[in-house]
């Protein structure tokens, strides 16, 4: 199916809206859980969902999901189905939980508008994505905004300083550390995206990171109180985290990135921190001042410029695409 010029970049967005409501609901779980609980249970029901469309839409068979369209699976394949599955999924997503209960939604969401720069270097390298000369100047001044934002975050200290909250560093550590899986996930996902459909990496993204998540809960002991887990308060925030925030925002996702460079691609998801910054103080009844909301508007408009150079670009507008038919 070929897709119009402008599906890609909406696509994009919607995934990233939809990531920026993650904080809030895993804020709600972690009331309760572990971070790994949190993990093992949102990966579980992720996978779940998925299922369905595999074995029936798809029509295939156990263990045949995995199958390039060449038809056959390299051991490059393999290691960045890990890459996405252990460490996008499993260790990204567990160390972004531990991070959110360490400082908050907002403080680590805020974190993750490191991850262009992460982006950027392993799609240079890896993918040998190039940029044009407006590339790097307009780059250069989202990534100012983006400094700007996070002054405005701190100064109203938002989030908490090491004296006030000795785990405060460690939750920074954790946010950063989640940013760079994350940053090299999205590479490797858009490696993958271009030999195999997204039902295909999407399974196998669950099921890694529901499997190890599951045997570091078995070999730490870590407390299931089912419950807990089956009452409202839990069960609907780690619903939601599983269908929406993961399953549904990166099937979204991953139909803008198949047909996008990564380095572009990772621009347009910073509405994913934007945005989730301001849901999760929202959340928690805090009022947003006058220069976080400069600071946003800016960013918005530095991105909107990039854009609206490089996306024509991207999409091949004014030339014939050179994308092959879209796979789902």
């Amino acid at each position: 199916m070929k897709l119009k010029p402008f599906v890609p970049g909406i696509a994009v967005v919607l995934g990233s809206l939809l990531f920026a409501t993650d904080a809030v609901f895993r804020e709600r779980a972690l009331r309760v859980l572990d971070a790994r609980a949190v993990g093992f249970l949102e990966h579980g029901i992720a996978f779940l969902s998925l299922l369905p469309w595999v074995f029936t839409k798809r029509r295939v068979e156990v263990g045949q999901p995995l199958r390039a369209r060449s038809g056959k699976v390299s051991r490059t394949d393999i290691f960045l189905f890990l890459a996405i599955g252990l460490g996008g999924s499993a260790l990204g997503n567990t160390f972004f939980t531990v991070a959110v209960g360490k400082i908050g939604g907002a403080g680590a969401t805020l974190f993750t508008m490191l991850q262009p720069a992460f982006v950027l270097v392993f799609a240079w390298f890896f993918l040998k994505e190039r940029f044009s000369s407006f590339f790097g100047p307009c780059a250069v001044w989202v990534v100012l905004n983006m400094i700007l934002l996070s002054y405005s975050q701190t100064a109203r200290s938002e989030l908490p300083m090491m004296d006030e909250n000795p785990e405060a560093l460690s939750g920074t550590l954790y946010a950063c550390l989640a940013t760079l899986i994350w940053g090299g996930s999205t590479v490797a996902g858009k490696a993958l995206l271009n030999r195999y459909p997204n039902s295909v990496v999407l399974i196998w993204r669950w099921a890694i990171a529901f499997v190890f998540l599951g045997a570091v809960v078995f070999v730490k002991d870590v407390p299931l109180p089912w419950h807990r887990i089956f009452t409202a308060e839990v069960f609907l925030p780690l619903l939601y985290l599983g269908v929406v925030a993961q399953t549904v925002a990166y099937w979204i996702y991953y139909v803008g990135l198949r047909q996008l460079p990564a380095s572009l691609t990772t621009f347009i998801e910073l509405l994913y921190p934007l945005v989730g910054m301001f849901l999760a103080l929202g959340d928690t009844g805090q009022g947003v001042t006058p220069l976080q909301v400069f600071a946003a508007l800016t960013l918005l408009i530095a991105i909107s410029l990039l854009l609206g150079v490089e996306y024509p670009r991207a999409v091949g507008l004014g030339k014939k695409s050179a994308h092959a038919p879209e796979r789902f």
